[in-house]
């Protein structure tokens, strides 16, 4: 049952996912099983996005030649208030991207250095199977809302259902995407003329405390940022700042999805607390981010 897969399936997702699986779990009221199912299908496109710019971004070669793309939809207006829809096509338009580079051999190397990856591990990352499932559950949001009244228990039980076989068509795909990594967050690291001997946290699956462990890293990473790391690699990809962990009220690990920039800041929300579910804070970097992102993309010449 889907019930019994997301129970197996929790420990092997990046904490920001599995944290909202395990909310949608814990509860019984269906018509909030739906609003989560809804928000984690979100988050999970926004999870990916964050990922994929943060490759491409890496490496100013590779992220200027993508900038140089045509047809797509990745602005300023598109992140200034993000939406299912804008996470999907951003997401489609990125995963190509890094699909239609990997295949020219002359840019092939400096993409995985970017990433911090190999080859089949970005492959899995980039797959267009999962904007294809988030299209299908747009669709159903958008159908539902469009349908108008309260929907009946009979009804709203109905669509529970529906949403429960997307998500166990999710099961692989996500699957296939994060085996090969672990979701990263540094507290402190000593150099000893060689390597960084870092101490991290695993955040990995929807249990806190995380694990703790020390890896040998070729190069210094941020305190309490967060890094995807190939599993056994000595080096790790930063995230840019949409996805965020803060410790304190409401919980010690509480993650922060963004949301939408505004006069007063960036506003981010979460997914998985009942207390302060959303905050907003001013960001000078992230709001650089989301102008620096306005202007369209141009062809990307792979000959």
């Amino acid at each position: 049952s889907t019930e019994d897969s997301v129970e197996a399936w929790l420990p092997r997702l990046p904490f920001p996912l599995a944290s909202i699986l395990w909310s949608y779990q814990a509860s019984q009221d269906i018509r909030r099983q739906t609003d989560v199912l809804f928000a984690f299908f979100e988050a999970a496109a926004e999870f990916t996005v964050t990922i994929l710019l943060s490759g491409l971004r890496a490496d100013p070669q590779v992220y200027e030649l993508t900038r140089d793309r045509s047809g797509s939809v990745l602005g300023g207006e598109a992140l200034t208030r993000s939406s299912l829809g804008s996470w999907r096509v951003i997401g489609e338009n990125l995963s190509k991207t890094v699909r239609e580079v990997l295949s020219n051999p002359e840019l092939r190397s400096p993409l995985l250095d970017a990433f911090r990856c190999s080859q089949q591990s970005l492959q899995a990352l980039s797959q267009k199977d999962l904007f294809g499932q988030i299209e299908e559950v747009g669709n159903l949001r958008n159908e539902w809302k469009a349908h108008g009244g309260i929907p009946s228990d009979r009804e709203a039980a109905e669509r529970l259902e529906v949403l429960q076989s997307k998500l166990g068509a999710m099961f692989p795909i996500l699957t296939r995407m994060f085996e090969d990594f672990l979701l990263i967050r540094p507290s402190k690291s000593e150099f000893n003329r060689e390597v960084h001997r870092t101490d991290i946290e695993e955040l990995q699956g929807f249990a806190t405390p995380f694990r703790e462990t020390t890896v040998d890293m070729i190069r210094a990473l941020v305190t309490n940022t967060l890094y995807l790391q190939e599993r056994g690699a000595s080096d790790a990809l930063e995230l840019i700042p949409l996805v965020r962990m803060r410790a304190g009220v409401p919980a010690e690990n509480a993650c922060y999805f963004y949301s939408r920039m505004g006069d007063d800041g960036a506003r981010f929300v979460s997914y998985h607390q009942a207390r302060e579910s959303e905050m907003t804070e001013p960001d000078a970097e992230l709001a650089e981010l989301i102008r620096e992102l306005g202007s369209p993309l141009g062809d990307l010449d792979l000959s």
